[in-house]
């Protein structure tokens, strides 16, 4: 089982835009459609979530996970 994922995506928008739409991981569901659920379990200084549990329905594949969100290497504008 893996312990860590790690994946490079470009998106040709500004920047603040894509930080807006991915730091709010609580808001996953209003766009996401199989991320059913998130509850934040705990946020840093600046409010961003470092723990969240998210309930996925992917069709055949449906899931619980917690995930540990580390910000040390975010973009700053």
């Amino acid at each position: 089982m893996s312990e860590q994922s790690i994946s490079t995506v470009i998106i040709d928008a500004p920047l603040a835009d894509v930080e807006a739409a991915l730091f709010a991981i609580d808001a996953y569901p209003d766009w996401l459609t199989s991320i059913k659920k998130v509850d934040v379990i705990e946020r840093d200084a600046e409010n961003r979530i470092t723990k969240a549990k998210l309930a996925i329905d992917a069709g055949m594949m449906k899931d619980r996970v917690t995930l540990d969100y580390d910000w040390s290497a975010a973009p700053s504008a």
